[in-house]
């Protein structure tokens, strides 16, 4: 297995985070959960980011997105609140086209096969004028194991 950090795929969830050409719809998403990234291999984070494709813009353009890890996939029982990432914007100027914020926070985050990343709004853009799309990705690498060692991962006939 190659040991280089890779990203994982992106998962929209619904139809108020089904993606454009420009990304997720960021500033007209509300307060909920907008992907999910699936953990295929066990892998550790080494950064969370999210790329601006289309200015931040409106009376409000701070918000923030949380990288949530989720211990089993699909059950929120345990899930943990922005330890992979938290991502502010406007506030801290990452607000234009090709901006792309990142967080170190969650690396070394351990991650397994029936694992999940999800990634929640948590606030948007808002006021007169909001726009804003993302695209949110998750750095990881790969760590060696074997598939007898993780309980979740399992071969079917």
């Amino acid at each position: 297995m190659e040991l280089n950090p890779t990203f994982l795929p992106f998962r929209a969830l619904s139809t108020a985070s089904t993606p454009d050409d420009e990304g997720i719809d960021y500033a007209n998403h509300a307060a909920a959960d907008m992907g999910i990234f699936e953990v295929p291999f066990k892998c550790e984070v080494v950064r969370a980011y999210a790329v601006i494709t289309e200015d931040l813009a409106g009376t409000n353009v701070a918000g923030q997105v949380k990288f949530d890890r989720r211990f089993t996939a699909g059950s929120d029982t345990g899930r943990a609140d922005g330890d992979v990432a938290t991502l502010n914007f406007g506030v801290t100027g990452v607000s234009a086209e090709g901006d792309v914020a990142y967080d170190n926070a969650g690396m070394g985050v351990s991650l397994e096969p029936g694992m999940q990343v999800v990634v929640q709004c948590v606030s948007a853009p808002s006021g007169t004028g909001e726009t804003g799309h993302i695209w949110p990705m998750l750095l990881v690498r790969p760590l060696p194991e074997t598939a007898a060692n993780m309980s979740a991962l399992q071969e079917t006939s």
